[in-house]
């Protein structure tokens, strides 16, 4: 290999030297050319300002032949003669004429066309006086002012003589300049030319010698890299293999609850299926759609890591809050294995922290969870415990399990990777809980590390940052511990009653009545607007506790809508819900002034956590004797709005295909936006992804790829069709 680099090395130094070598050359013939260009100007000057002395001469000539028949005209008695002589006379003005004619069209200088014009304009006032000289002449007249005439006419063709005369000096003096000039500039781009092409050639020559010596060096370093290479080469072969065994657990892992969601979906669509397993059957479905949901998510989250792409939303929090969720969450996992589980702190601890919630409980739970999986028996504990000084946080989730030998511990924290082929088939799971884990740790200003013993156990330790601790803000004993907030149950419990008012403003009628069948009996008063601006005037003529708002909408949208409110000085909370669920969109609703995020397809837990944030619980209420009747006729008014969203699937497509043949991409855009933001909630995931793609190809206009989905589209219509007719 070493031997193939050193050949392409020679090769690249003698292509180098051969392109400075043609740029020589290149430069050798435009100096030749530029030296040949001069050579032929001055060839070219030095002919043309021949021609023009040559035409003087002539003009001179003529001059003095024509003073010359003026003379003999005097001396001459003959009347015939004199006649002849007058005739020869006017034959010379022509031929003044046709050289005067030639030399205006040759290029003059300014100095010999200003002397010319004065020639020309003496020779026109002469010609006046020569015409009578000559007629009196040929008639004999001896008068005083024929003689006077006649003196007059000589002293002007003198007088052209001469400025003919001076003007072949002032040419031959130009010619002389501008073969000085040109000689001048000859000289200098030859010694130029070759001067610079030997600076090329040095040029070039200390070029090859240092690309040379660069090149070798860079050989050696490449022929020594070699085996590290084949070292690299052999661990993405191991990679490689890890991906393939990882592929073949997911499948597993996808396919279990899918399995599960499938078969009890199907059950449940029975209409033999008796009314009170049907419960238990939505709660499988639901459990098993979680933890599939959780799968997606860990590799999505992988994915993100290794493009450096994963952000976290620094917040402050109760660490206490955060571990009594911990606690609220995963507790009745345990309860059904028969697992002890509890929480110790070791205080003091801080009151308040600061870093991302969410990816902390995310770590934390995974541990608990793996935990959990890999004890039979026993018990696990989480503690908690601080480092003031150096501002982190300590939670140690410890558990009486299996237990890890120090060869799986080096292999853990890999991507893909379980602590061996026989945990994976005994235990499941896709191996990528505590890279992630581990991974967001560190991004936190953190790290997990592990302690265990096989067959007794294992303690595994996540440090965080926590930001600048107030040493007045510590928790110092167990009294001082906050009772669990009723604020954790809601984000999991949507039974509560609630008193105010909600504004929903969504133009989608069927979003509208899903948001009316899910917010049903929840004890808030509800309002609808469909557009920003009926939002504008419904929530300055009467406040509201919370307004639900839609982004894209017409006559104006949300964002104008939030902007316009907060600037008339609107103050109650605003919560964007939309369809569009990009990291800009949530930027641009925020600095609009909404105070909440909330997507499409609506999720019922965090729009439930949304309300219970913002709105006062009914106590007054009693929720258990309500919960069973609230869920049948919520469940009842749900399957009449899918029946109806479905039936209005042809029409929606109809107003969809029509606005492709007439390429509005405007109004198909608009349709698929609605069917995007309610088809996941009615049921059908795949109309929601198949609008989603399709609108976006419809923004590019991209025809070929609006096509293709367009007929993908119908098809998971027509299937949506299909399901409701069995």
């Amino acid at each position: 290999m070493a031997k193939h680099i050193l050949q392409n090395t020679n090769l690249v130094v003698k292509a180098g030297f051969a392109s400075i070598l043609l740029l020589v050359v290149i430069f050798g013939v435009f100096s030749l050319y530029q030296l040949k260009t001069i050579t032929y100007n001055m060839t070219n000057a030095v002919d043309i300002n021949s021609k023009k002395i040559s035409h003087v001469i002539l003009m001179r000539d003529a001059i003095r032949q024509r003073q010359d028949v003026m003379t003999a005209m005097i001396l001459q008695y003959d009347v015939f003669k004199r006649e002849e002589f007058r005739m020869n006379f006017f034959r010379l003005s022509g031929v003044f004429r046709k050289e005067r004619v030639a030399l205006i069209k040759l290029p003059n200088t300014d100095a010999e066309k200003k002397l010319l014009n004065i020639i020309l304009n003496d020779v026109r006032f002469a010609q006046a006086i020569n015409r009578k000289v000559v007629d009196l002449l040929v008639e004999d007249s001896s008068s005083e002012e024929g003689h006077n005439l006649i003196l007059s006419a000589q002293d002007s063709q003198k007088k052209t003589y001469r400025l003919l005369g001076e003007l072949i000096k002032l040419q031959n003096i130009n010619i002389q300049q501008l073969v000085k000039t040109n000689r001048k500039q000859y000289s200098k781009t030859l010694t130029l030319s070759i001067l610079f092409g030997v600076v090329i050639a040095l040029t070039a020559w200390l070029i090859a010698r240092i690309m040379s010596r660069i090149l070798t060096k860079k050989n050696n370093e490449l022929f020594n890299k070699n085996k590290q290479l084949k070292k690299v080469s052999a661990q993405a072969l191991e990679a490689t293999r890890t991906k393939s065994e990882f592929l073949a657990i997911m499948s597993h892992e996808i396919r279990t609850p899918l399995t599960s969601i499938i078969g009890f979906a199907e059950a449940l669509a029975e209409p033999s299926t008796q009314i009170e397993n049907r419960s238990s059957i939505t709660k499988t479905i639901i459990k098993n759609g979680k933890h599939l949901l959780k799968i997606i998510n860990d590799i999505l989250d992988i994915s993100k890591i290794e493009a450096n792409r994963m952000e976290f939303d620094n917040t402050y929090f109760s660490p206490v809050e955060l571990i009594n969720d911990v606690e609220e969450t995963i507790k009745h996992q345990y309860m059904e294995k028969g697992i002890q589980f509890f929480v110790e702190y070791d205080f003091p601890i801080p009151n308040v922290i600061c870093n991302d919630m969410l990816r902390i409980k995310q770590i934390i739970i995974n541990l608990c969870s793996n935990a959990l999986k890999f004890t039979k028996a026993g018990k696990v504990c989480i503690k908690i415990h601080s480092d003031i000084e150096n501002e982190k946080i300590f939670f140690t989730v410890i558990d009486s399990g299996i237990g890890l030998s120090e060869e799986q511990i080096s292999k853990i924290f890999n991507a893909f990777t379980q602590a061996d082929s026989s945990t994976t088939r005994q235990y499941g799971g896709t191996g990528l809980g505590l890279s992630l884990s581990k991974q967001f740790a560190e991004k936190m200003g953190g790290t997990i590390t592990v302690e265990s013993l096989v067959g007794i156990g294992s303690q595994f330790c996540v440090s965080i940052k926590t930001g600048k601790i107030d040493s007045q803000q510590l928790i110092t004993g167990e009294p001082e511990l906050p009772e669990k907030s009723d604020s954790i149950k809601y984000q999991y419990d949507i039974s509560y009653h609630v008193k105010g008012d909600i504004l929903i403003v969504e133009d989608n009628h069927d979003n509208q009545q899903l948001l009316s069948i899910l917010l049903s009996g929840i004890g808030a008063k509800l309002t609808f607007a469909e557009n920003g601006q009926q939002a504008i005037d419904k929530a300055l003529s009467k406040p509201y506790d919370l307004i639900f708002m839609d982004m894209q909408m017409p006559v104006m949208g949300g964002l104008e809508a939030t902007k316009k409110l907060r600037q008339a000085g609107y103050e109650s909370p605003i919560v964007a819900l939309t369809a569009n669920a990009m990291k800009s969109d949530y930027n641009m609703c925020i600095n609009a002034g909404c105070d909440g995020f909330l997507t499409k397809p609506i999720n019922r837990e965090k729009l439930f956590h949304t309300i219970y944030k913002y709105l006062k619980i009914d106590s007054d209420v009693d929720e258990s004797s309500l919960d069973l009747k609230k869920n049948e006729s919520r469940s009842e008014k749900l399957q009449v709005l899918i029946k109806s969203f479905v039936e209005g699937i042809p029409r929606r497509m109809d107003i969809i295909e029509r606005s492709r043949s007439e390429k509005n991409w405007r109004d198909m855009k608009d349709e698929l936006h609605k069917i995007k933001g309610v088809g996941t909630s009615m049921g059908y995931p795949d109309i929601t992804e198949t609008a989603a793609n399709l609108e976006y190809e419809v923004i590019r206009e991209n025809e070929v790829e609006i096509d293709r989905l367009l007929l993908k589209m119908k098809r998971v219509c027509e299937q949506a069709e299909l399901s409701i007719q069995k």
